[in-house]
């Protein structure tokens, strides 16, 4: 545990005052929930590729527009007077030299706040420190101004601007006008890379520069202002912009640093990823016919291995005069598994108890999903499981195998492409032929350990035996998930809205409690009990009761075959390498397996 996670706990435990318990939720759990709890309060800010898409559009259409933002300097100009003494306002103004503000300023003070009302976007700090967001809450809730809801930013946004790579749009066939900061010497360099620059202005060294400057500007014919003048900036922007009618941007050091090396007119970023930009946009069209992206692809990958990976795509496209972000997930495997996903899907998809991604585009090389809303549940606490198993128990009751051989009849007397055919069904013996098919594997590699390991490998041979006898009490069938870790069950914050799950291409009709074995899987004995417990409720409460004493006994023989079937593949896995250190690996984690099972619930649940 690091100084953060150790801090982070003292916390909640001071904030819990020794009275309370919120037995296994760790610090990041619990600022979850805050977070979730206070989002009615939340500001929405622009995004970069928003912001770009509006100066475009105004300096398209040649109407005025202003950007500025709002950091430390700003915070402590608004203070003055209003959260700060005038003394303890100079005290800290003189630290930050690039303010160019002299304490106390009423003048500047009363300027800016005006200048918030006028400016069209508003970036403002997302750090919170002292002299960031918290003292420029305080200082505008003194004056009695609210940050208007549909005018925020970030205030760095002028730097992701150029790591964006928009700066080269903005300002290609543009008039620019550079105000304060360096000066000649960045509209030098502007001029050396191509734009038009039709002078400088400057230099701005504070508020009472404000109207010389103003005027001086008003002698140039421009487009676009770029202003390097500090807190000045802030009050010089909109008042250009409106009496100009021009687009007056805070650029702030983006000057200084582009002057000493940082490329100011980047590529536009391609999107990273599995696939190309031909295949990006053919899925756009086919969830938004008509809608090409903007200009920008964002790639995030979620989860990689050796023959498949999911990532999710943030696409831009345009659409009744504002920038639409949209997100998909694209998942890239052998293509007979990205096939029975797409089966599995529109199976599931059946059911009113959870949402089921929509299917946008399946080849052989990728399937294009919807991006569901949602946290995965291994991020929540209890009441989002309890939320989730009792959605997976309402799921199952709807598509026991009795409702899915209607549902087959139906789609069979119907037109064709109404649906796939029936799902697979999985039997217990055909699991367990699975199981011993494994075991057959891992038993080749037993030779190579060593004498003090091999007594794990009869550990896996015990376990096994003593499936032997193992008969389910209630042997009925549902369609199932067939892989549901709590890493594939998404819980939207809208308590109304219905858990997702994701990753179907293990779906089948087999025993529900292989569901509910996988969703265990990592959780301590008492929550397992409480799991089933509340999967039996609501599959009472759904109309497909179970009895308590037959969940228990089929969730234990069902959840040791799956140890077995994971430690003997782990073995097995370890022999396709030569690698010592990963044969290693694998025993240490059939020691951990083999440890989980002696700790299934193997008693009655108390109802």
């Amino acid at each position: 545990m690091d100084r953060v996670d150790i801090e982070a706990e003292q916390r909640v435990y001071d904030e819990l005052e020794e009275r309370r318990l919120l037995p296994g939720v760790d610090w990041r759990a619990i600022l979850a929930e805050g977070v979730r709890a206070l989002a009615g309060e939340t500001l929405p800010l622009i995004d970069v590729h928003e912001v770009a898409y509006r100066i475009r559009r105004a300096l398209d259409a040649r109407r005025p527009l202003s950007l500025i933002r709002l950091g430390d300097g700003e915070a402590l100009t608004l203070a003055q007077g209003l959260v700060l003494s005038p003394d303890e306002a100079a005290r800290r103004l003189p630290l930050l030299a690039e303010t160019k503000v002299v304490s106390p300023s009423f003048g500047a003070r009363d300027a800016l706040l005006r200048a918030i009302g006028e400016a069209d976007l508003i970036g403002v700090p997302l750090a919170r420190l002292e002299n960031f967001q918290p003292l420029l809450a305080q200082a505008l809730d003194e004056a009695g101004v609210r940050l208007p809801r549909d005018r925020l930013t970030n205030s760095v946004v002028n730097y992701q601007l150029r790591d964006h790579g928009y700066w080269t749009d903005l300002l290609a066939g543009r008039r620019v006008l550079v105000v304060g900061g360096p000066g000649t010497s960045f509209a030098a360099w502007l001029q050396r890379h191509g734009v038009d620059v039709v002078g400088a202005v400057g230099p701005v060294r504070g508020y009472p520069d404000l109207e010389p400057a103003l005027r001086e500007c008003a002698g140039f014919r421009f487009d676009v202002a770029l202003v390097s003048a500090g807190v000045t900036a802030c009050i010089l922007c909109p008042r250009m912009s409106r009496e100009l009618g021009v687009v007056a941007i805070d650029f702030g050091h983006a000057a200084d640093e582009t002057l000493a090396g940082e490329p100011l007119f980047k590529r536009v970023r391609r999107p990273e990823g599995p696939l190309a930009l031909a295949d990006l946009n053919d899925i756009v069209l086919r969830a938004h016919p008509g809608k090409l992206a903007y200009a920008f692809w964002q790639y995030r990958d979620l989860k990689r291995s050796e023959s498949a990976s999911a990532g999710r795509y943030t696409a831009l496209y345009e659409d009744g005069g504002g920038i639409r972000r949209w997100s998909f997930i694209v998942k890239t495997h052998r293509p007979e598994a990205l096939a029975a996903e797409a089966r599995g899907m529109a199976w599931a998809r059946e059911s009113a108890a959870v949402s089921v991604p929509r299917l946008y585009a399946v080849t052989e090389r990728y399937l294009a999903q919807q991006d569901l809303e949602g946290t995965p549940l291994t991020r929540r606490a209890r009441p989002a499981w309890r939320r989730a198993v009792r959605a997976l128990a309402r799921f199952h009751a709807e598509m026991r195998a009795d409702a899915g051989k209607a549902r087959a009849g139906r789609r069979a007397g119907g037109a064709a492409g109404d649906g796939p055919a029936a799902p697979p069904v999985e039997t217990l013996a055909a699991r367990r032929g699975q199981a011993e098919d494994i075991l057959s594997r891992a038993e080749r590699v037993a030779s190579r350990m060593r004498p003090q390991d091999r007594e794990l490998w009869h550990e896996i041979l015990r376990e096994w035996r003593a499936l032997d006898a193992f008969e389910p009490a209630d042997g009925d069938l549902a369609l199932t998930h067939g892989d549901l870790h709590a890493h594939n069950i998404l819980v939207p914050d809208d308590p109304a809205a219905l858990p997702a799950l994701v990753d179907w291409e293990t779906a089948a009709e087999r025993m529900p409690v292989f569901d509910v074995s996988h969703l265990s899987d990592g959780l301590p004995a008492a929550a397992r009990d409480e799991l089933l417990a509340e999967y039996a409720r609501a599959r009472a409460d759904a109309g497909w009761p179970c009895r308590p004493r037959d969940l228990v006994h089929d969730y234990n023989g069902v959840h040791r075959l799956r140890i077995v079937e994971m430690t003997a593949w782990t073995l097995a896995d370890a022999a396709a390498s030569d690698e010592p250190q990963r044969f290693d690996d694998a025993l240490q984690r059939l020691r951990r397996e083999l440890w989980k099972a002696r700790d299934v619930p193997a008693r009655e649940l108390a109802w």
